[in-house]
C-alpha cells in the first residue's frame, strides 16, 4: 500500500515535477514509515505511480457525477401510483412545474389529458397524505 501527495508550496525546487501544466511535486509514503521515499521527479516509478493516482482520481469523480445525475433526475412524480412516463410528461406539460402538479385541485388534474378521473383521484390523494406526513409534528419515541 503506497499513498501520494503534492507537496506543499514551501517545498523545495529540486523535486518539482512538470505536471497538469503547472509545477507539482510529489512525495511518496508508506504505512509504518515517517520519511517519504524520494523517486527522480521524471522516474518512470513516479509517473507510473502519478497516472495511476489520477486514473483513481478520474474514476471516483466519474462515479460520483452519475450518483449525483441520478438523485437529480429522479422526481416525486415517479413514487406517484400507477402514473408511468407518458403521464408524468403529460402533468408537467399541462402544469408546468412539480409544484404545479403538487398543488394542482382535482378538478385542474382531471383535465390533463391521457389523466383519468381514477388517475387523478390518486394523484390528489397522493399528495394530500405526503402534506399531511410534512406538516405532521414529530413526536419523541416515548410519546408515539
Amino acid at each position: 500500500m503506497l499513498g501520494i501527495s503534492k507537496e506543499r508550496d514551501d517545498a523545495s525546487p529540486s523535486l518539482r515535477v512538470k505536471r497538469s501544466g503547472g509545477l507539482k511535486a510529489e512525495r511518496i509514503y508508506r504505512p509504518g514509515r515517517v520519511n517519504p521515499i524520494q523517486l527522480a521527479p521524471s522516474s518512470r516509478g513516479m509517473l507510473l505511480l502519478q497516472r495511476v493516482r489520477d486514473e483513481s482520481h478520474r474514476f471516483a469523480i466519474e462515479y460520483q457525477r452519475e450518483l449525483r445525475s441520478k438523485v437529480n433526475m429522479t422526481s416525486i412524480l415517479e413514487e406517484l401510483p400507477g402514473i408511468g412516463p407518458r403521464k408524468r410528461n403529460a402533468l408537467l406539460k399541462q402544469l408546468g412545474s412539480l409544484r404545479g402538479v403538487r398543488n394542482a385541485t382535482l378538478d385542474e388534474l382531471k383535465e390533463v389529458p391521457g389523466l383519468s378521473n381514477r388517475d387523478a383521484e390518486s394523484i390528489r390523494r397522493f399528495f394530500d397524505a405526503l402534506g399531511a406526513a410534512e406538516a405532521a409534528p414529530e413526536l419523541p419515541p416515548d410519546e408515539a
